[in-house]
């Protein structure tokens, strides 16, 4: 007898693959640090001086200056060359407190040389011209103020020029988009008279140095702070 061989066919199964589920990391949240206000402080400096300082020193450099002789006169005699330092103090007791100059530029150009320098905590600029043109795109003179505190004093130096001396309050705001205000604070002021030997500059301010009751750091971070 014939035996008939039994075939059993076997169909593969493909393995199920059960998908992962992530693990909740338990306890572990992304915190967010809080930026010190020092840090906030230095990266508005690093805004702000390319723009505030910038903007002054930037106009000062892109002026052109043309260098002329002095023929202002006062009476019969020309101012700074051929005046007393007496009356040289008072020229600029007036300048900076009536006319309040450091914001507005109204200033006795004839009283300064014209390769004079300017210095403060924040700027060192060289040129009466250059000066004056970057100082009246600085500050908004309708809004803002010089005043005087005291007399100046004046003296003679060793080699025959002089020294003027005196402080001063200023408060006002910057030709700026966002208008920043500069608090009232007090300042140091030198104007350096050279001699009159007869040179160029004889009995002319060759030299005008401030120092400011703040930092220049703090100065700069005013600046960024608007006031609308």
């Amino acid at each position: 007898m014939a035996m008939m061989a039994m075939t059993t066919t076997t169909t593969p199964t493909t393995p199920t693959t059960t998908p992962r589920t992530p693990r909740a990391r338990a306890g572990r949240r992304r915190r967010t640090r809080a930026t010190p206000a020092r840090a906030i402080g230095r990266r508005a400096v690093a805004i702000a001086t390319p723009l505030a300082v910038g903007a002054f020193e930037a106009r000062a450099r892109t002026t052109t200056t043309t260098t002329t002789t002095t023929t202002t006169t006062r009476g019969k005699r020309r101012v700074g060359r051929e005046t007393t330092l007496e009356e040289l103090r008072s020229t600029l007791a007036r300048d900076v407190g009536v006319e309040a100059y450091f914001v507005t530029g109204r200033l006795t150009e004839a009283a300064f040389a014209e390769d004079c320098r300017f210095v403060d905590p924040t700027t060192d600029v060289k040129g009466l011209r250059r000066y004056l043109d970057a100082l009246g795109a600085l500050f908004d003179p309708q809004r803002s103020s010089v005043e005087l505190l005291g007399e100046l004093e004046a003296r003679e130096t060793a080699d025959g020029g002089g020294e003027i001396r005196g402080t001063y309050a200023l408060e006002g705001y910057l030709r700026l988009p966002w208008r920043p205000k500069v608090p009232r604070y007090e300042g140091r002021i030198t104007w350096t008279v050279a001699p009159n030997d007869g040179g160029a500059n004889a009995g002319l301010i060759v030299e005008q140095r401030q120092t400011w009751s703040v930092s220049g750091f703090d100065a700069l971070r005013e600046t960024f702070t608007p006031s609308f």
